[in-house]
């Protein structure tokens, strides 16, 4: 049985584009690369139009930072899978523009020991991600179904 469980996030700050809200996750300890796929990240394309045709390959940071800010001046959504770091605890970054993102728990999400999504882990991380950044979170919405 499949569970949806994410997080809507809406800051309201002043870093100055969407590369340093994707830093400010790799400096709170979560990194591109998936355990699954050796030396891999996983990204949405340039020019995907929301078909959601996720690809994988090794890109380097200057690459990473290319893909986003060309992404980000196309108006395109910026998707990237990240995981936490030494685990196979992973989500879907989707990001709308540099204030506004989405976190999909749905890569091996982290369960609490009664089966249900461990809120409290993922919103630790997403406030350590925060204090990288001039920004608070203006908005936080937790979707959740079974």
């Amino acid at each position: 049985m499949s569970v949806h469980a994410s997080f809507d996030i809406v800051l309201s700050g002043t870093h100055s584009n969407t590369n340093e809200l994707v830093q400010a996750f790799l400096d709170a300890g979560w990194s591109l690369h998936s355990p699954y796929l050796e030396g891999q990240t996983n990204y949405l394309p340039l020019g995907d139009e929301d078909c959601f045709d996720w690809c994988s390959s090794p890109l380097s940071s200057n690459e990473l930072s290319e893909l986003i800010h060309n992404k980000e001046q196309a108006h395109e959504l910026i998707g990237l899978e990240l995981y936490w770091q030494q685990s196979n605890h992973g989500v879907i970054l989707l990001i709308k523009n540099k204030l506004e993102f989405s976190i999909l728990a749905t890569i091996n999400r982290r369960k609490t020991e009664q089966g249900f999504t461990d809120i409290n882990w993922y919103v630790a991380q997403l406030l350590e991600t925060i204090q990288h950044l001039p920004s608070q979170i203006a908005f936080l919405n937790f979707v959740y179904s079974p």
